[in-house]
């Protein structure tokens, strides 16, 4: 079972090394498809024993379908730059590397930090992602900039145990920005599609959004850092359709 660490990136040098250590002793070759990255980003990948190439960013499922495409080995392990494996994501990866594998794709629950908090309710969580797989068993699809990897019908997948760490914002200040900057993105797929939007959406799925994130699944779970995601999930709902509405 010989397996590509595989992982897209772009200024990502305060966590890179991080997110390949997790996992570099597990697998057959690390790859960093890199977007032009400013920081050192490259040369740290490279430090740690990474190949790294260039390629420009044209969408997030452009992007890891061409970094798949890339990899040399039959097997993927896809990581973001600020995801990690932890202990008990990595045992069952070196269980399978003895036992060889039983479906053609695998994956884990992520746990997501806001800051240091691990938030264990509401829309994060249990957030089951599928990340290794054998490159012809599926692809990155969905809408950019959400990719979600997709087996095809015939194709066994398996949950393992432990979770993927996800570092992504240490605060409501950075997860604003990607909201922003997400919602963006959104709406200019969403009307690539031939979608359009009248004037109440913003606020129908701004709004449903929230009861579904704080109060349905049990946002308020996790104190102040489930009140400020799920207001900002819910900001990001109601500023994808109102950016759509005025393209």
């Amino acid at each position: 079972m010989k397996i590509s660490l595989v992982v897209i990136a772009k200024n990502e040098a305060e966590k890179i090394s991080a997110c390949i250590g997790s996992a570099a002793d597990l697998v057959d070759e690390v790859l960093v498809v890199d977007s032009g990255s400013t920081d050192g980003t490259q040369a740290l990948a490279e430090s740690m024993g990474a190949r790294v190439v260039f390629r420009a960013f044209n969408g997030h499922i452009e992007q890891k379908n061409a970094a798949a495409d890339e990899a040399r080995n039959e097997w993927v392990l896809s990581l973001d730059a600020d995801e990690q494996l932890d202990e008990r994501a990595r045992q069952e990866m070196q269980r399978l590397k003895a036992e060889g594998p039983s479906a053609s794709a695998y994956g884990w629950n992520r746990l997501n930090h806001y800051g240091q908090q691990a938030i264990r309710h509401g829309a994060w969580y249990p957030d089951r992602k599928l990340r290794l797989w054998k490159k012809t068993a599926g692809s990155w699809q969905g809408q950019n900039p959400h990719d979600k990897w997709v087996p095809m019908a015939s194709e066994k997948v398996v949950w393992l145990k432990g979770h993927i760490l996800h570092y992504s914002f240490n605060g409501p200040q950075e997860h604003r920005k990607q909201a922003e900057r997400f919602a963006e993105i959104a709406a200019v797929a969403m009307h690539g599609q031939g979608r359009r939007s009248a004037w109440f959406r913003p606020y129908l799925h701004g709004g449903l959004r929230w009861v579904r994130d704080y109060l349905w699944l049990g946002g308020f779970l996790d104190g102040k850092a489930g009140w400020q995601i799920a207001g900002i999930n819910a900001w990001e709902a109601f500023e994808k359709y109102r950016r759509l509405g005025k393209i």
